[in-house]
């Protein structure tokens, strides 16, 4: 059983984290630097996509972000967007 967690461990490189991380955190600032709009969840997809309305307005098919915590997003909750497509 050791064996089987170290193995995926020892191919993550201490760079390989390093990167990882400074990508999330040009991401976030990216996202920072961009005006947000306040929206409302619809429903989820599944984990990591999401449908969101504008106050003015349609639906969208969205990325859920990998810093938000999902567990305290419920349906009818009102959240900030951005408008930086990938």
């Amino acid at each position: 059983m050791e064996e089987e967690y170290l193995k995926p461990q020892q191919k993550l490189k201490p760079e390989d984290i390093e990167e990882e991380g400074n990508e999330e955190k040009k991401m976030l600032e990216e996202i920072r630097s961009t005006p947000l709009a306040i929206g409302t969840l619809e429903e989820f997809v599944d984990e990591n996509h999401a449908i969101v309305s504008e106050s003015t307005g349609p639906e969208h098919y969205v990325n859920i972000m990998s810093f938000v915590d999902k567990e305290q997003l419920e349906p009818g909750a009102s959240i900030l967007m951005h408008s930086k497509g990938s």
